[in-house]
C-alpha cells in the first residue's frame, strides 16, 4: 500500500535489510521504532541469528540427540531449573574439545546463518548501535558465529563449555550469568 510504502521510506534503514522471503511480524512498527532509539541491540542466538539450536545439533554430532531433546523437552515444561537441565543435558554430551571443533568444521557460521541477519547487524553497527549475542548455548559455538557478523567476543553473554589441558570436558562454568 501506499502507507506502507511511505513508512519504509522514512526508515531506509531497516526496511534494506528485509528479504521477500521473510515473514512480517505483527509489531513491526514498534520494533522498528525501538530501533531506532536504541544505543544497544541484543540478539539469541539459537533459532534468531543462526537457524538451528546448538546444543541439539552437538548433541546429534555426539550421537546422543534423542536423549539430549528428551531432557530439554522435560525442562520446557517448567518442572526443572534452566541450570540443572543445562548440567544434565551436558553430562549426557560430554563434548571433548576435539569433539568440539570437529563439529564446528563441520558447520560453518556462515551456512548457519538466519537470512537477512548479517544485512541487519551489519546496518545496525553502522549507524553506531552495539550489538550483543546473549544466549543459554555455548560461547564456544557463538564465537565463530559473531566473528562472522564482526561482533568482538566481549559482546557475547553465553555458557563456556570447560576443558582440562587434554581437551576433556570437565563441565560449565557456573557463574555465567546465563547458566542460571
Amino acid at each position: 500500500s501506499t502507507r506502507q510504502r511511505i513508512q519504509r521510506a522514512s526508515r531506509p534503514w531497516l526496511s534494506s535489510t528485509r528479504s521477500p522471503t521473510m515473514a512480517t511480524g505483527t509489531r513491526v512498527e514498534h520494533a522498528q521504532a525501538a530501533l531506532q532509539k536504541a544505543d544497544a541491540v541484543c540478539f539469541d542466538v539459537d533459532s534468531t541469528v543462526i537457524t538451528k539450536e546448538g546444543i541439539d545439533e552437538l548433541a546429534a554430532f555426539l550421537g546422543v540427540g534423542d536423549r539430549v531433546a528428551a531432557l530439554t523437552a522435560s525442562a520446557m515444561g517448567g518442572s526443572v531449573p534452566f541450570h540443572e537441565a543445562l548440567a544434565a543435558r551436558l553430562d549426557v554430551m560430554r563434548p571433548s574439545r576435539k569433539q568440539l571443533d570437529a563439529m564446528l568444521a563441520a558447520h560453518p557460521p556462515a551456512d548457519l546463518l538466519t537470512p537477512g541477519i548479517a544485512a541487519l547487524i551489519a546496518r545496525l553497527v553502522a549507524l553506531n548501535k552495539r550489538v550483543y549475542l546473549v544466549s543459554g548455548g555455548f560461547r564456544q559455538m557463538i564465537e565463530p558465529v559473531a566473528a562472522e557478523l564482526a561482533i568482538p567476543p566481549t559482546d557475547i553473554y553465553a555458557n563456556s563449555l570447560l576443558f582440562d589441558d587434554a581437551g576433556d570436558f570437565t563441565g560449565h562454568d557456573p557463574a555465567e550469568p546465563t547458566s542460571r
